[in-house]
């Protein structure tokens, strides 16, 4: 599997996003990204938190060890 550029892995999250209605589970994203590019946890959250504090996700956690992602 191919290591990807943080503007790829960004371009891939908002297009599975857009897929499933705007609206997924960190699990469900992440296992979704891991069949296309070689990527840790720790990265992929990293990620996540870079496009949140750009303002083009929301990320909320009702439960401890859920995070649910949402397009803005």
């Amino acid at each position: 599997m191919p290591k990807a550029p943080k503007s790829m892995l960004v371009v891939s999250i908002i297009e599975f996003l857009k897929k499933l209605n705007g609206k997924a589970s960190d699990k469900e994203l992440y296992e979704e990204l891991r069949k296309i590019y070689d990527i840790q946890f720790s990265q992929f959250l990293q990620i996540l938190m870079t496009m949140e504090i750009q303002g083009m996700i929301a990320v909320n956690m009702p439960k401890d060890d859920l995070r649910i992602i949402e397009l803005v």
